[in-house]
C-alpha cells in the first residue's frame, strides 16, 4: 500500500480549499506539512533552484522512460475535469509563454 496516495479528494481550486477547510486544513498539513496559518512563498528565480542529483550511469542502469506530471492548477482556468478547449488553448499558451523565456541550461531544444 502507498498511504501517501491514499487520500480520495480533489481540490478543484482555492475557492474550495477556503470554502471546505475543515477537511482540506488537514489533509494539505498532512501532505505538505503546511498548518492552515502558515503561508507559502513562491520563489520563481530559476537561479535558486537546487536540482537533485543522480549521476547519470545510475540514471542510465534503472530508467528506461520518464515523463513531467503537470498537476497544478492555472489561475484563471478550469482544472482537467472541467476544462473546455478555450481553457486548454490558454494554458498551452501560458505554458509555452514560460518555457519559451528560459535561458541557459533550462531552455529546451
Amino acid at each position: 500500500m502507498l498511504p501517501h496516495v491514499g487520500v480520495g479528494i480533489v481540490n478543484d481550486g482555492v475557492e474550495s480549499l477556503n470554502l471546505y477547510k475543515e477537511i482540506y486544513d488537514p489533509i494539505v498539513e498532512a501532505w505538505h506539512g503546511f498548518k492552515p496559518w502558515q503561508k507559502h512563498v513562491s520563489n520563481m528565480n530559476s537561479k535558486d533552484l537546487k536540482p537533485f542529483r543522480i549521476d547519470q550511469n545510475t540514471i542510465n542502469k534503472y530508467v528506461a522512460s520518464t515523463r513531467v506530471r503537470a498537476g497544478r492548477s492555472v489561475i484563471g482556468c478550469s482544472l482537467p475535469a472541467f476544462t473546455n478547449k478555450d481553457d486548454r488553448a490558454k494554458v498551452e499558451y501560458l505554458l509555452r509563454m514560460g518555457f519559451d523565456s528560459l535561458s541557459g541550461d533550462l531552455k529546451g531544444k
